[in-house]
Formats: C-alpha cells, sequence, structure tokens
C-alpha cells in the first residue's frame, strides 16, 4: 500500500471531511470522488461509453474500466501499445440492447469480446 499525503484548501477539505463522514473513511470519500470524475470523463468523451456498461463497478473497478478506457482511446488515436486488448464499440440494434434501450450505446471491450444482439460473447481466440 502506498501513502499519499494530500493538501487541499479549506473550501475542499470541508466537502472531503463532509464525504468522509458520509462514507466512513477519508480514503473512501477520496476515492469516490476520483470515480465519480472518471466516469464523467467517459461518458463526455466521443464516443461517449454509456453509463450502464460501468454504473455497478465499485470505485477500484472504475479505476480499472477506466484503464481499459484509455487503451480504447489510445486505439482509436492510432497509438497502440503492444499490450493494449480495448476498444469502442456500439451495443447493436434489436434483440436485449434495444429492449433496454441501449442500442448504439457505446461500450469498451476487450478485443477477445463481441456484441451479439442479446449479450456479449467471450471467443477464446485472439
Amino acid at each position: 500500500m502506498k501513502t499519499m499525503t494530500f493538501r487541499f484548501e479549506d473550501r475542499l477539505a470541508r466537502i472531503v471531511d463532509a464525504e468522509a463522514q458520509a462514507k466512513g473513511t477519508a480514503t473512501a470519500a477520496v476515492l469516490e470522488m476520483i470515480a465519480d470524475g472518471l466516469r464523467y470523463r467517459m461518458e463526455s468523451n466521443d464516443p461517449p461509453v454509456h453509463r450502464h456498461f460501468h454504473e455497478a463497478f465499485s470505485p477500484e473497478g472504475v479505476v480499472q474500466f477506466y484503464s481499459e478506457f484509455l487503451e480504447a482511446v489510445r486505439l482509436r488515436a492510432g497509438v497502440v501499445g503492444p499490450e493494449d486488448r480495448h476498444r469502442f464499440e456500439q451495443a447493436p440494434n434489436g434483440g436485449a440492447w434495444e429492449r433496454k434501450g441501449l442500442a448504439g450505446a457505446w461500450a469498451v471491450l476487450d478485443r477477445t469480446e463481441r456484441f451479439t444482439p442479446d449479450g456479449i460473447e467471450l471467443s477464446l481466440e485472439e
């Protein structure tokens, strides 16, 4: 575990303190704020990643998902590293995606995954 020290101006410190009381610890409060900011960045992106694909993640899970999102951004920009495995993909029209109101919604998928009309399929081959 790494210990970090932050200095906050008084106004921000009051916000963190209030959130810490609600979340139990300052660490949990700051992590939740970071996760909220990362969710906002993904949803404001072009293409915007739909909240459905990351809303169930814990704050720690959002941080991991954001690193996968950054891989998709690099791929889209043409700056791909050998370890980059994630890309943007849209949920197809029809099927379960249409019923859920998610047809056309953008997601970040591993290159071994693909959308099907009723879910996401994992291929064991690359």
